[in-house]
Formats: structure tokens, C-alpha cells, sequence
């Protein structure tokens, strides 16, 4: 099961997926792996990360990320 996430990013400018850091802070009773979350586009307003969640367990676990974004 793949989870699509909108995380408003507040910038004056449309950062670039260079410009974007994207991190796991805190999840419950999920094993995360580099790879199960993806930056699936950005636009004026949003991120929007696909999360991939690889069993039935992980589908009612939750999970909080962090976007950082770096001004080059």
C-alpha cells in the first residue's frame, strides 16, 4: 500500500527536490527503511511525499515527517 502525504511548505519560492530534506521523526511500531518515503512532486504550497507501507501491520501505524528545506 502506497500513502500519498500534502505537506505545506510555507516558502516564498517553489523549492526544488535538491532543496528538500525529508525525514522520519517518530513513528509507532513501523520499521522504516531508506526508500519508504519519496518526494513525489512539489508545487507552489506543497510536498507531496509517497510513503510506501510494505505490510498490513504497518497500514495502521502512523508516522511523523519532517520536511527541511534549504534555501541555495
Amino acid at each position: 500500500t502506497n500513502v500519498t502525504v500534502a505537506i505545506p511548505h510555507g516558502c516564498s519560492f517553489t523549492p526544488t527536490t535538491d532543496q528538500v530534506q525529508l525525514s522520519v521523526v517518530e513513528v509507532t511500531s513501523t520499521s522504516w527503511t531508506p526508500g519508504s518515503i519519496a518526494i513525489q512532486s512539489i508545487d507552489a504550497t506543497n510536498i507531496t511525499v509517497l510513503v510506501k507501507v510494505d505490510t498490513a501491520a504497518a497500514a495502521s501505524s502512523t508516522a511523523k515527517l519532517s520536511a527541511l528545506i534549504m534555501n541555495l
